[in-house]
């Protein structure tokens, strides 16, 4: 298995905690990752609406919808 992520693929997190989402992110970041943050499913929808196609998402299971 490859640790290397190929050409610095976008990933979105989502999560309504904000230790969860920075924790995440400079683990992810540091790994060789480009990542967006969102605290909700609407701040994720505005994100995916605003043009970002992550190869990946990562959300909470407990998010309120």
């Amino acid at each position: 298995m490859n640790a290397n992520p190929p050409s610095n693929p976008q990933i979105l997190l989502v999560d309504d905690d904000r230790l969860v989402l920075s924790t995440l992110s400079r683990g992810l970041s540091g790994a060789g990752y480009r990542v967006s943050s969102a605290e909700s499913v609407d701040d994720a929808e505005a994100i995916l609406a605003g043009g970002e196609r992550p190869v990946e998402v990562l959300a909470g299971v407990n998010l309120p919808l």
